[in-house]
């Protein structure tokens, strides 16, 4: 249930960023006000989606966290999964330098 809410809060803040913070030097403003709501909206469908049926690993992983920059719960899911990856996969090096940004 930890994507569905992470997806339900990341609906949440993108839907309460005010469309008056656009910044006067941003080129294309509506492009990002546009952005921002199919982001909300596609973040509130798939928290809608994860909860109708069971899913496996593989989709929670490609589907859900992937997608939308999950950055714990793909660290969650790896671990979950026993995940070693071979000696030149970087797959969890990435994430960890993500979640320190």
């Amino acid at each position: 249930m930890q994507v569905k809410q992470e997806l339900e809060l990341m609906a949440a803040w993108v839907e309460s960023i005010p469309s008056s913070s656009e910044s006067p030097s941003d080129p294309f403003p509506r492009d990002n006000i546009l952005a921002d709501a199919e982001t909300a909206k596609a973040a509130m469908d798939k928290a809608k989606e994860v909860s109708l049926n069971l899913k496996s690993i593989t989709q929670l992983y490609n589907d859900y966290a992937v997608p939308f920059n999950l950055w714990e719960v793909r660290l969650e899911i790896l671990s979950f999964a026993s995940y070693s990856g071979d000696a030149d996969s970087k797959i969890v090096q990435e994430i960890w330098a993500r979640l320190l940004d």
